[in-house]
């Protein structure tokens, strides 16, 4: 028989999904709050790691009905060329996952939904055991990812030439492990929802899959584009991610000089998640104000009238990109900042590659601010809602077939 369009479901992800501090994690959050409002009963099972706040309880509390945390590392990890170092922190002892199959049961879900790719294997495993469809979110083609993420590393640690190749090595195998834990996660889902356009076009390319294509969400907020906007230029973005850190000091040895000489007292803010203060205090060496590990990102979108996101390697969606152009500010990026988007004309948004050229478009965007009104903005992007978003997502849930037997 056929999936009702809502009913119950077993979440996974691959840790606490609130509150949101970098971009996989905020698209967890909104994708669960957008099956709340479409009228999805859920259960979460999720990790907790060292960075974990316990500030994301109460909305967690009052958005499914049972919520299961798990501790990483619970069991010894292996060898990282065989599993990657993600997914051994999320292994589970056979009992405690017997365990939670059988809590799982006597919810009696009509499918399995894992958000990310480290926790996944336990959601296949749950779906496999009580005979319903496992759906993959997708966040990225991990594999590719991962492989610019670790030659980015290489390129910043100095190494001989021996090092270097030993380096490689590791990093060859580390990426091939992740590609079996991805392979075999996505021909075990009925459907997968990738979060990217470009990356449901490569996967549909490789593979006889079920592929959706299922952007972020905009964050779910009350009037996201109202008030002052003191803030001249923002950067938001997670300070530990490699490509992150690379994109943020080319925007800053390149770029932020020509607008200091043009504007002195321009006000520009770099915030985001940091574990680093040796790279926080370069960071505001250059004559920046750096706010690392803020409470509250969205008020800081509110109120900055350019943001920039200055990135150039990665895959899948950046949600910083969502969400700037949802609170109105202008956007100035480079092409990969808006890879896996389809956005219509009229956004305030300029896409450059050069400093000068990006230069200009800041200068361009805060000259002419606000070209596109912030309302108007938010007005054509109202697809990416958290209501409309759950309507597409029960949709799809919607056109498979269950295979839990009827209750007797």
């Amino acid at each position: 028989m056929s999936a009702p369009s809502v009913g119950r479901l077993i979440v996974v992800t691959n840790q606490r999904p609130f509150p949101t501090f970098h971009g996989a994690n905020a698209d967890a959050g909104r994708l669960i709050l957008a099956l709340r409002s479409a009228g999805w009963k859920m259960r979460l099972v999720s990790w907790r790691d060292g960075i974990t706040e316990d500030s994301g309880l109460a909305i967690i509390n009052s958005t499914v009905e049972r919520y299961v945390e798990e501790p990483m590392f619970a069991v010894r990890p292996k060898m990282e060329w065989r599993t990657p170092a993600f997914a051994q922190a999320r292994a589970i002892a056979d009992e405690r996952r017997d365990e939670i199959v059988a809590e799982a049961s006597r919810f009696a879900p009509d499918l399995v939904l894992s958000i990310g790719l480290y926790g996944a294997s336990l959601g296949v495993h749950i779906a496999r055991s009580l005979g319903v469809p496992h759906v993959y979110r997708s966040q990225a083609i991990e594999h590719e990812y991962h492989a610019q993420l670790f030659d980015l590393e290489r390129q910043r640690i100095p190494r001989s030439a021996v090092g270097r190749a030993l380096r490689l090595v590791h990093d060859e195998s580390r990426q091939r492990a992740i590609a079996r834990v991805e392979e075999s996660v996505l021909g075990s889902s009925k459907v997968v929802l990738e979060i990217s356009a470009e990356d449901a076009q490569i996967r549909r390319s490789r593979c006889g899959l079920r592929i959706e294509h299922l952007p972020p969400c905009a964050p779910e907020v009350e009037d996201p584009v109202t008030g002052d906007r003191p803030i001249d230029v923002l950067y938001l973005g997670n300070l530990f991610m490699e490509n992150n850190r690379v994109g943020l000091i080319w925007f800053l040895d390149e770029v932020f000089p020509i607008l200091r000489l043009a504007q002195p007292h321009m006000k520009v803010i770099v915030a985001g998640k940091s574990f680093d203060r040796s790279f926080e205090q370069w960071i505001a060496k250059t004559g920046v104000l750096v706010l690392p590990n803020v409470p509250d990102a969205h008020r800081l979108f509110r109120s900055a009238k350019i943001a920039v996101n200055p990135i150039f390697s990665g895959n899948g969606t950046n949600v910083k990109t969502i969400d700037s152009l949802w609170f109105g500010c202008g956007l100035v990026t480079t092409a990969v900042g808006v890879q896996g988007y389809d956005f219509e004309y009229g956004l305030n948004l300029r896409v450059a590659h050069t400093p000068v050229e990006f230069a200009y478009a800041v200068l361009d965007r805060l000259a002419r601010w606000p070209s596109c009104s912030p309302q108007a903005q938010h007005n054509r992007l109202l697809r990416y809602s958290i209501a409309a978003q759950g309507n597409r997502v029960s949709q799809i849930f919607s056109m498979l077939g269950s295979a839990r037997p009827a209750a007797i």
